[in-house]
């Protein structure tokens, strides 16, 4: 319910091969939980714990994503 994000991740999936970061191409959450998953010109899915009582992301997994 809210309009502005609790915490942001400079670069979170890294830079990409010819210079700044990488993309992010896709967003989502997993409904009742406190979990996010992102998906990026790197070609892996990154699955990241929110917190929001210390405002923060913090990343837990990567997958690697073909296609």
């Amino acid at each position: 319910m809210r309009k502005k994000p609790l915490s942001t991740v400079d670069a979170a999936h890294g830079n990409a091969p010819w210079g700044g970061a990488c993309w992010m191409t896709a967003l989502t959450t997993v409904p009742f939980s406190d979990v996010a998953i992102s998906g990026s010109c790197d070609g892996s899915l990154r699955f990241w714990h929110c917190n929001e009582a210390s405002r923060s992301l913090q990343q837990v997994l990567s997958a690697p994503v073909e296609g």
